[in-house]
């Protein structure tokens, strides 16, 4: 199997939490009407705090990926998260470390943002922090960063799982 392939199903599977950003700046993604299991879980909200007020939103996107939507105005930055499930136990035996090593190269360029410094870069620039780990059973790419420059950080995240370079000089 080649790399690239290897590539593809290590970013397969995905689960996006989307958190910490005010409702106002969130548009809500078209959805066909929810069966009514997805509606019932859907609305199910997570355990809170009884001192916990942020509101909290639940939904699938149409490519299947899952959103958890959390807003509370005393938040001074916008944060997301996309978790993978496959991780570190999913290396070929004739690969070991891929997972680990795929992890690092999506941060390395996308063909929207190709510049090995694009995605560091900008959140220099807005406040940001970013940072991913890969486990056993999953990798989980993470950041936060002003709330003006969410809706930017969610794209160049999302490039990662859309169209990465895994350029060869980087390998």
């Amino acid at each position: 199997m080649s790399s690239n392939r290897y590539a593809y199903l290590f970013i397969s599977l995905l689960t996006l939490s989307i958190a910490c950003t005010p409702a106002s700046q969130l548009s809500t993604p078209p959805q066909q009407p929810p069966s009514p299991q997805a509606e019932q879980q859907q609305n199910i909200a997570p355990p809170k705090h009884p001192l916990d007020k942020s509101e909290y939103r639940r939904f699938v996107l149409e490519n299947g990926v899952k959103v958890l939507l959390v807003s509370d105005s005393r938040f001074n930055k916008s944060a997301a998260s996309v978790l993978v499930g496959v991780g570190s136990l999913s290396n070929p035996r004739n690969r070991l470390g891929l997972a680990h090593f795929l992890e690092h190269m999506l941060f390395l360029g996308t063909e929207k943002y190709p510049g090995v410094d694009d995605y560091g870069t900008y959140w220099k620039q807005n406040g940001g922090y970013k940072n991913a780990y890969t486990s056993s059973d999953h990798t989980n790419y993470y950041l936060e960063i002003n709330h003006d420059a969410f809706e930017g950080a969610l794209d160049r995240l999302s490039q990662f799982f859309i169209a990465p370079l895994f350029t060869e000089t980087y390998t």
